[in-house]
């Protein structure tokens, strides 16, 4: 996961939190920093989509005048 332009972030972990990052991230032999870019990834990919998915929601449900 080298990324020449990766940026250094630091976040407070509840223990238990971090116990099962470690777990999770030592089972899939990979490291806690690529767990953690995947499931942010995920996050932002899957908050886009609702997002967008409500949006086009509201506009269905509320059309404006003239379309």
């Amino acid at each position: 996961m080298a990324d020449s332009d990766a940026r250094t972030v630091s976040v407070w972990l509840p223990s238990d939190v971090l116990a099962e990052l470690d777990a999770y991230a030592a089972a899939e032999e990979r490291s806690r920093s690529w767990v953690i870019v995947k499931a942010i990834k995920r996050f932002l990919r899957e908050e886009r989509d609702r997002r967008e998915q409500d949006t086009q929601t509201e506009e269905e449900s509320h059309p404006r005048p003239g379309r």
